[in-house]
This record gives structure tokens, C-alpha cells and sequence, in this order.
């Protein structure tokens, strides 16, 4: 319907030229964020590894629910991980982040044969998924921000900048071992001993958001935002026109 060679969108630009288009935000926030790195792209599909492994047997996934019940934890059950929902990735991580001392002892159990046991202990693994569970978390509160029928363009393009911005921010933060951002990494380091990670750990990170900056600005283009700002009196028609007409000549006085 939209395809700019014979859609909808093509048809459009063939009588009026000089109207603009847009492809969905929320599509292309959702491609923006689809990349890994394999290291990280490994922790998460050894995360869903355990996850299956527990919720599609019945009877070990009773028994973790008993578990959790005993111990009174936050929660009772984890969430299964879906590719197409794409707010899956940020909950499933947290919920397994938050559960990892009860993963840790249901799968230590003598009945229990799984051959992933050991990720649960294995810090560096620990550290990268508390990132994750992180980083999913702020692209869910954005991609949820996008959504609703009031919200317009203008807002969700400025949003999107706000987000860049603050991948600017995240990425000399973690550059400097300054993680207070990312609640789940920053509680995670705090338990540990911070000199037990090295700077190659913290880099993975940097990378990570180095490259997701990058795609943004792939799918969200700067001079797209620019066309925003022109059009800005769409949004607001009593905004004062700050820009002079090349028409306008000066008169001297």
C-alpha cells in the first residue's frame, strides 16, 4: 500500500510533489533496536534456553512456583519470550535477573540435569544479562511512550531525539564505570566486587550502545528532525515564524 514505487505513497508524490512521508515509528524503533552483538546475543538466547527449559515442563515449572513461594519472592513464575513482542525481551530479562538466586538453587538440585546450570553463576554471564535486562527496560518505556492516539509526530520524533541524546550520555557514562543509570547493572556491581570486571567487559557495553546510536540515526535521520522543526506550526499555529522569507527586502532606516 505504501510502497514508493507503485503504493499508495508514490501515487501521492506523483501529483503533489512536494508532500512529505513517513514510515512507521514504532516499526522503525523496533528495527533500530534489533541488533546484538553475538556476545550479548548469546546471554539471551541462553536465557531463553532456561526459561523454556522450566515453563514447558509442567511439573518443574509447579515446583519453581513453590519455590519462589517459599522463599517469598517477588515473584512466582517467569515469562516466556516471544520474538515478534517486541516489549518481551525487557521483562523476560528483568524477571530472570530478579529470580537468578532462585534459578540458582531449583537448578542446583540433585534432579535436576540441565547443561546451562552453571550460567547462573558465572559473573561476567550475570553482569551482561543485568545490562540487558537494563537497556530492554528503556527501549520498552520508549517504544510504550510512542504509543496512544493523542500522541503526534512532533512528540514521538521528539522523544526519539530525547533517546539519542541519552545514548550519548550512556555511552561516556559506561566508558567511565559510571553505571548509576542501569538499576539492575548498578545493583548487580554493588554485590560484587567492581575490580572482578575488566575495562574489556565495560567496552562490550560501549560498543553496544555505540552501535545502537547508530543504527537510530540510521532509521532516524537528523535532517528528518529538522523537517519537524519547520513544520512545527502543524503542531502549534500560534508559534512565532522566526524565519525570514528570502522574498522580505531590507530597508535601510
Amino acid at each position: 500500500m505504501t510502497g514508493k514505487t507503485a503504493g499508495a505513497v508514490s501515487r501521492i508524490k506523483s501529483k503533489a510533489p512536494n508532500c512529505s512521508s513517513s514510515h512507521c515509528i514504532l516499526h522503525r524503533q523496533a528495527l533500530a533496536m534489533k541488533q546484538m552483538p553475538s556476545n550479548l546475543k548469546l546471554v539471551m538466547d541462553e536465557a531463553v534456553k532456561i526459561i523454556n527449559f522450566i515453563k514447558s515442563r509442567p511439573l518443574q515449572s509447579r515446583l519453581f512456583s513453590l519455590l519462589c513461594e517459599d522463599y517469598g519472592s517477588k515473584h512466582k513464575t517467569l515469562l516466556l519470550h516471544t520474538e515478534v513482542r517486541w516489549l518481551s525481551r525487557g521483562k523476560t530479562l528483568t524477571r530472570v535477573f530478579e529470580l537468578r538466586t532462585e534459578l540458582q538453587m531449583f537448578l542446583s538440585a540433585d534432579t535436576v540435569s540441565f547443561n546451562l546450570k552453571d550460567r547462573l553463576y558465572d559473573k561476567t554471564w550475570l553482569f551482561r544479562m543485568s545490562f540487558m535486562a537494563d537497556i530492554f527496560q528503556k527501549l520498552n518505556e520508549l517504544n510504550l511512550s510512542l504509543q496512544g492516539t493523542q500522541t503526534s509526530v512532533f512528540q514521538a520524533y521528539n522523544k526519539i531525539t530525547a533517546f539519542k541524546r541519552k545514548l550519548d550520555f550512556w555511552i561516556i557514562c559506561v566508558g567511565k564505570r559510571e553505571i548509576e543509570s542501569f538499576t539492575s547493572l548498578s545493583e548487580f556491581v554493588s554485590d560484587n566486587d567492581s575490580e572482578m570486571f575488566q575495562d574489556d567487559v565495560f567496552e562490550e557495553l560501549v560498543q553496544y550502545l555505540t552501535s545502537m546510536r547508530a543504527s537510530f540515526e540510521k532509521y532516524f535521520p537528523e535532517e528528518q528532525n529538522t523537517k519537524m522543526k519547520l513544520n512545527s506550526w502543524i503542531h502549534n499555529p500560534f508559534l512565532p515564524n522566526l524565519q525570514k522569507p528570502e522574498s522580505i527586502v531590507k530597508r535601510d532606516i
